[in-house]
């Protein structure tokens, strides 16, 4: 945690590592941290799939399934097309077996 955060201090406009601290922070229970760095990441780059795939990672962490696929669908409607890395991202186990997620993976591969 202490790299993400002097990373942020170094570059407060790294979308990348408020997104992964986001992940962290749900990892560790810390919700609303988790939260602020994800919407950080969304405010900095609205228009990149990343901020939007790493969303729904941390969202789907803390077990908020509608919101983890509603923004991995948005993330891919931004062009996120890793659809191996979505099948074996550790982070969607929980979701996966849900209509949401079988929807939205339909068809791609």
């Amino acid at each position: 945690m202490k790299d993400f955060n002097k990373s942020i201090e170094l570059d407060p406009k790294d979308t990348d590592t408020y997104g992964l601290r986001g992940i962290i922070n749900a990892r560790l229970g810390n919700n609303q941290e988790a939260i602020n760095d994800t919407n950080k990441a969304l405010e900095l780059a609205p228009t990149e799939d990343g901020p939007y795939y790493n969303a729904a990672c941390m969202y789907s962490v803390l077990n908020m399934p509608d919101k983890a696929c509603e923004y991995l669908k948005t993330s891919i409607e931004k062009g996120y097309k890793n659809w191996d890395w979505i099948t074996q991202d550790k982070d969607f186990d929980n979701i996966r077996a849900l209509d949401c997620y079988k929807a939205i993976m339909k068809d791609k591969k």
